[in-house]
């Protein structure tokens, strides 16, 4: 199927009054105007950078229900994101695969066996039958043929559970490329500058196209505000006295050569502090993350 140019698609922008404008084309935004498309509304969404170029291609590319939740008391939470992980498996098996991560556990660290073993079972019941499979309680030495590297006189036993994985930026991309293909109008490099007010509500937005300079008007019955990290940014462009409602964290990654740290599945490491480091294996490399902090800098750092 042939696209349309950009500049076909920036003249429908700035000529069409579209039933939806989505600021952010991130895996929020993209998955907003695809699914706004698919029931027949006319979309724009526009994007400042490139798709998925903010913290929708910085994830620990994992699609999971969020096991770490439960400890928590979220339980919606958690049988939600396992209903998404379904969802997602079975609208794109190419991008989102079934994973085995491995649990080990320790007697200096992480929680008690008994306490894994009560969660994950926990985790299995929320999925209602829709995970590939339950988890499994491993021996000690049941965990190290598995994985060698987490041989240690403090490690006691473990277990195996179901999860998924994806590539984070082409799932955004392919979001948008759908959306396209049922008629919405996709471009990027284009910065939200200002929203056009109506006598009630916003009617839409002004963008500066950041390949020429040039500022367009886009008009919208309904402006979906999916600028992630930005959003409050673009909260107050319709009320510059607007309080910040969002509480940004800054999630770390670090990546290493796969052959400094040749594992064969996901590992998810129980820290002494108690947290849970997840290391990835993803190509050339060995992903470790996240580590979320308080962050109060720009959001484009």
């Amino acid at each position: 199927m042939a696209f349309a140019s950009r500049a076909e698609r920036l003249a429908r922008a700035q000529t069409e009054r579209f039933d939806l404008l989505v600021i952010g084309g991130g895996i929020t935004g993209a998955a907003v105007a695809r699914d706004a498309a698919a029931r027949g509304l006319s979309v724009c969404i526009l994007e400042k950078e490139d798709w998925a170029a903010g913290t929708s291609w910085r994830s620990t590319k994992l699609v999971h229900g969020g096991l770490r939740y439960l400890e928590t008391g979220q339980v919606g939470l958690v049988f939600e994101s396992l209903r998404e992980r379904a969802i997602l498996t079975a609208a794109a098996p190419h991008l989102v695969r079934p994973a085995e991560f491995l649990f080990p556990e320790y007697s200096d660290r992480g929680r008690p066996p008994w306490q894994v073993a009560l969660g994950l079972t926990a985790y299995d019941l929320l999925a209602l039958g829709r995970a590939p499979s339950r988890h499994l309680r491993l021996s000690r030495a049941d965990v190290v043929r598995r994985e060698s590297l987490l041989e240690s006189p403090a490690l006691v036993s473990g277990a195996v559970y179901p999860d998924g994985r994806t590539d984070d930026a082409r799932l955004t991309f392919e979001n948008v490329l759908d959306a396209a293909s049922l008629g919405a109008v996709a471009v990027t490099r284009l910065e939200i500058v200002s929203l056009l007010r109506g006598a009630k509500e916003v009617e839409g937005a002004v963008a500066r196209d950041l390949e020429t300079g040039r500022a367009l008007s886009v008009r919208a019955r309904v402006v979906v505000n999916a600028a992630g990290p930005w959003g409050d940014r673009i909260r107050r462009l319709e009320d510059p006295d607007a309080r910040n409602i969002l509480r940004l964290s800054r999630g770390t990654h670090l990546t290493v050569p796969f052959e400094r740290l040749p594992i064969s599945r996901i590992v998810a490491f129980p820290l002494a502090d108690g947290r849970l480091l997840f290391a990835v294996p993803d190509g050339a490399v060995t992903m470790l993350g996240t580590t979320d902090t308080d962050f109060s800098g720009e959001p484009d750092e």
